[in-house]
C-alpha cells in the first residue's frame, strides 16, 4: 500500500488501522517502529546516513587523474595505488584501474548543473567527447 500525502494518517499509511491505532494509544515507540514501513519518512533506511560513491573503472589511471583533476578540477581526497577518490559538491567519485574498463555503457557519473549548456560548451573546448545514446 503507497503512502498519501502528509497529512494522510499513520493507520492509513501503513495499511494495519487496528494495530496501529492500539500502538498509539500506548504511546510503545517500539510498536510504532515494528508497523512502520520501511520506506516511511519516520525512519532512515539503513544506508541513510552513509556516503554513497559514484565508482568508475577506467583503464588508464594516469590519464584518469589528469582528466578528473586538471579537466574538471576535483580535488583528490585519497590516492592509493590503482585508486584515487575525488569530491565533488560533497559527493566522492572513486575511480579505480580495471582492465574491463568501458565495457558497460551504463557507468556514468552525475553532477546536477544550473546552466548544463555552458558546462557542456567549457568541456567541449577543453577537449572532452561526449558520447550519446538513443533514448
Amino acid at each position: 500500500m503507497r503512502c498519501g500525502p502528509p497529512e494522510t494518517s499513520f493507520a492509513k499509511c501503513t495499511g494495519r488501522n487496528a494495530q496501529a491505532r492500539q500502538a498509539i494509544r500506548k504511546g510503545s515507540d517500539s510498536s510504532l517502529e515494528r508497523l512502520l514501513p520501511v520506506n516511511s519518512h519516520r525512519r532512515r533506511p539503513m544506508l541513510g546516513d552513509s556516503q554513497a560513491y559514484a565508482t568508475i573503472a577506467v583503464r588508464d589511471v594516469d590519464g584518469a587523474r589528469r582528466f578528473y583533476e586538471e579537466t574538471l578540477g576535483l580535488e583528490c581526497v585519497e590516492s592509493r595505488p590503482g585508486v584515487s577518490t575525488y569530491d565533488s559538491g560533497g559527493s566522492k567519485i572513486l575511480v579505480y584501474a580495471s582492465e574491463h574498463a568501458g565495457t558497460n555503457q551504463a557507468t556514468s557519473a552525475t553532477w546536477a548543473v544550473k546552466d548544463l549548456e555552458a558546462v557542456v560548451a567549457d568541456l567541449r573546448a577543453k577537449g572532452v567527447a561526449f558520447e550519446h545514446y538513443p533514448d
